[in-house]
């Protein structure tokens, strides 16, 4: 069923578009947690540290505006890589000017493996669920094509870099 939902994922991606709601966040019981809340330190200003990797996330995706109560609102970015790129190395949120698009393995180390649609900590990251796929800043091994992650089982995936996805923003804390 994992497979089936993966590939729906994927079609879904690349026939309709990249942000839609996922229904509920499905998580097992039985395996332990690869990002816990305890893995991360929530600042007042829409930013959140993980602590094993020292790195500095947005809670939001960008172009989203933290709010209250770890709401985030607004509309997210939807880029193509280069632009991804750019819009990250622009980018002002919580008073922080040295923002960038994650590479694979980053954005790796705050997937939750144990949840998905998404596969994302959702306590954390409240609007990620909101997007099927993420850029990083990695290539691919495929000319044209960087590495994006899908939100809907935590898998990475080469994705053609004219495609218009959301990201998040990271940065060394």
């Amino acid at each position: 069923m994992t497979t089936t939902f993966g590939k729906l994922g994927l079609a879904l991606t690349l026939m309709l578009g990249t942000t839609v709601a996922f229904a509920q966040q499905v998580c097992n019981p039985n395996l332990e947690a690869m990002s816990p809340d305890s893995e991360f330190e929530v600042h007042g200003d829409g930013t959140v540290t993980h602590i094993p990797t020292g790195l500095m996330w947005s809670a939001c995706l960008a172009g989203q505006m933290a709010m209250f109560g770890g709401v985030c609102e607004g509309t997210a970015f939807e880029s193509t890589w280069e632009e991804a790129h750019v819009q990250a190395a622009q980018a002002d949120f919580g008073s922080y000017f040295d923002w960038r698009l994650p590479n694979v393995n980053e954005l790796m180390s705050i997937v939750e493996l144990k949840c998905s649609e998404p596969a994302m900590n959702s306590t954390v990251f409240t609007t990620v669920g909101d997007a099927l796929t993420l850029w990083t800043s990695t290539p691919s091994t495929f000319d044209g094509e960087g590495n994006a992650v899908m939100m809907l089982d935590g898998t990475p995936v080469p994705t053609f870099m004219t495609e218009t996805l959301p990201f998040l923003l990271v940065r060394e804390n």
